[in-house]
């Protein structure tokens, strides 16, 4: 899956966190990444893609969690990453990491896998980061 190809190859590993300035730069720049794909339309759950690549002139909607299923494991890997970043030492890496967890936490509250967990590490991790932010 898309999904998993993009989170776990590219996004994840560059989240986690590393000394220096260059590593702070490429934090905020992954976790803006997925801040931007989870944020794209958490409404109505799907992506439009312009004119496949493959010459086919019909839109498509790729919808990037379209079960519980997809979305749980997702979640199981990203929180405890999020809540890591929301302590970032970047102000802008720590707005990203707060607009993620709202994405987020809409998207599981659509898929019904916002589980009392999720929230208790959502919530203690946010609180922290509210007061980093102030």
């Amino acid at each position: 899956m898309l999904c998993d190809l993009y989170s776990t190859e590219i996004i994840m590993p560059n989240m986690i966190w590393s000394a220096g300035r260059t590593a702070e730069a490429i934090r905020t720049a992954a976790v803006a990444c997925l801040c931007s794909a989870l944020q794209d339309s958490p409404q109505d759950e799907r992506i439009r893609a312009e004119n496949g690549g493959d010459g086919d002139t019909v839109d498509k909607e790729v919808n990037l969690f379209p079960t519980k299923e997809s979305l749980e494991p997702f979640l199981d890997e990203m929180v405890p990453l999020l809540m890591g970043l929301v302590e970032d030492n970047s102000t802008l890496t720590r707005q990203h990491t707060l607009r993620a967890v709202c994405c987020l936490a809409t998207l599981a509250r659509q898929r019904g896998c916002f589980t009392a967990d999720i929230l208790n590490k959502m919530y203690f991790g946010t609180f922290r980061g509210n007061v980093a932010i102030n």
